[in-house]
């Protein structure tokens, strides 16, 4: 059943609706495909939940029978695929124990990749805040590391905090969870001291030793700290900002 979200200033009203879904990203040297349902569809993107995160501002193909209403291209075809930026991600706590599920909100960009994604399928992308009227959202590839463009370098406080981490593994379940110190922390990031029994996965759940604040991290970097076993994890959250003054 469809129901409309309450009336916004977008252009295109996002609709309640659930259908299967096929996502493709690429991870660990290969595509991943993962089928999924719909929570939220509109014109211009679309949210649905996934059992492993995806980083935001990467590049997703989507395949759905979605409503002819709301397509752009293929109104004859029985499955419209798409490709979109991942523009959003929260972590979902089932109540299952050591088991997380993901939410996604990606944008519509059109019907075929840009020419970054077949070069590196690692490429970042920025969206224009503006969506224009009729049609996809405009992007620009984020240069590796440098440029204007290049995601923000927050100054970060030398602030020590008592944290706890979860590591996550490809299916989305706890590997282990650590207790840690942060070495120096910002809004948007963080450096760890912890000492991991296992390989540091890609993404993290950091939360707050109090537990009244816990955000959803992607691992940049590892490196061993000047005690024997212990590492230095660098993270940049990427579900929300850590308000931690």
């Amino acid at each position: 059943m469809m129901r409309n979200i309450e009336k916004s200033t977008r252009f295109y009203e996002r609709t309640r609706l659930e259908l299967p879904i096929a996502v493709d990203y690429f991870e660990d040297g290969a595509t991943r495909t993962e089928i999924a349902l719909t929570n939220e569809v509109a014109a211009c993107g679309i949210g649905f939940v996934l059992s492993y995160p995806v980083e935001p501002k990467r590049l997703v193909k989507l395949k759905l029978a979605m409503p002819k209403n709301l397509r752009f291209f293929d109104y004859g075809e029985a499955f419209y695929e798409v490709w979109a930026i991942v523009s959003s991600v929260q972590f979902i706590d089932t109540k299952t124990p050591g088991k997380f599920l993901f939410r996604i909100g990606t944008a519509l960009i059109g019907k075929n990749p840009p020419a970054g994604f077949e070069r590196d399928p690692f490429t970042l992308y920025d969206l224009n805040p503006v969506l224009p009227k009729q049609g996809f959202w405009h992007f620009r590839e984020i240069p590796a590391k440098r440029g204007r463009y290049s995601r923000t370098l927050e100054e970060r406080e030398n602030y020590k905090l008592n944290v706890v981490i979860q590591t996550l593994g490809n299916d989305g379940k706890i590997i282990e969870t650590l207790e840690a110190k942060t070495k120096d922390i910002s809004e948007s990031g963080a450096a760890v001291i912890a000492k991991p029994e296992f390989p540091c996965p890609k993404f993290v759940i950091v939360a707050s030793e109090e537990g009244d604040i816990s955000l959803l991290a992607v691992v940049h970097h590892v490196k061993p700290s000047e005690e024997s076993g212990v590492l230095e994890i660098n993270l940049e959250f990427i579900s929300g900002k850590w308000h931690f003054l």
